[in-house]
């Protein structure tokens, strides 16, 4: 889709006929045509301009806003025996950024940052106590984290859209926005062996610490279907309007979980084995703070 913008001469005619500062505001964002295209000149009516309207000079655009990726990652092992224990530790990195662009008018001004990580710390005890009894321990730290952001700058400019001009200016429409969850764990399984029987059993504790940000349109979206309104600050009337999300778009998903179980595989035969499990979960979460409440 073509994209338009004022020249220079033209910008600077459109600031002199805006209505208020909250419209210069937006203006002083718009990119601008090295030269005007015949026949794409804008009529603005406005206070000021004569009965026709006034004529804007404007010109077709092509922005551009960087893109790339960056990517950390490593993953560490470390084992060591120790009389009856086999001790574990283990971790993994991963880290990737890149740009979070507005994909339908990327200018280098608004562009924020798409963060990824990825963190997980795992430290394990297998202790052989005898030759029929094993204790296995573990416990790990786990941390995700997923993040649009958007320059502070412009944490609270608003997706100005002109239909006619192809323009979205403005950050990436659905950010900022986040989600990170913090696993936390441990577990401890025994297994014993007698005779026919091996029996196994279990506990494990999770505790998740969530927050989530998340608001559409929280910056506000004005979709104008002329350039007229945008300059005299009326009422959006574009295809969208004017849309804002209202409210917090924070949302604590912290949740905990027991899980146990208790097995025994009966071996009858060489070619014939049995086996007996008992599982128990327990999971409290947001949905049940919520039900107690009610």
């Amino acid at each position: 889709m073509q994209q338009l913008a004022p020249t220079a001469d033209g910008l600077a005619q459109l600031k002199g006929l805006a209505a208020d500062s909250a419209v210069v505001d937006i203006l002083n964002q718009f990119p601008t045509a090295p030269v005007a295209d015949p026949g794409s000149s804008q009529t603005v009516n406005a206070p000021g301009c004569p009965a026709g309207g006034c004529i804007v000079p404007f010109g077709s655009i092509s922005p551009r806003a960087p893109n790339f990726l960056n990517q950390h990652d490593f993953i560490v092992n470390a084992d060591y025996i120790h009389g009856k224990h086999a001790i574990g530790f283990h971790a993994l990195y991963d880290k990737s950024r890149q740009p979070n662009v507005n994909a339908s008018t990327p200018l280098d001004q608004f562009t924020g940052s798409a963060a990824n990580d990825v963190r997980k710390y795992l430290f394990k005890d297998t202790w052989s106590i005898n030759d029929r009894f094993v204790n296995d321990f573990r416990t790990s730290l786990s941390r995700f984290v997923l993040a649009f952001t958007v320059p502070a700058t412009f944490s609270n400019f608003p997706n100005a859209e002109v239909d006619p001009l192809g323009l979205n200016i403005g950050p990436q429409g659905c950010s900022p926005q986040s989600n990170i969850i913090n696993t936390y764990q441990v577990l401890d399984n025994v297994s014993y062996v007698r005779g026919r029987h091996t029996l196994k059993a279990g506990v494990e504790w999770r505790h998740w610490i969530a927050p989530g940000n998340f608001l559409p349109r929280s910056r506000g979206e004005w979709d104008y279907g002329d350039l007229s309104t945008l300059i005299n600050d009326e009422l959006p009337n574009g295809n969208n309007g004017a849309l804002r999300g209202a409210g917090s778009g924070f949302f604590a998903g912290n949740q905990n979980a027991i899980y146990g179980f208790a097995q025994d595989d009966w071996k009858l035969r060489a070619s014939r084995r049995l086996r007996l499990r008992s599982l128990r979960k327990r999971q409290v979460g947001y949905s049940r703070w919520i039900r107690d409440l009610l």
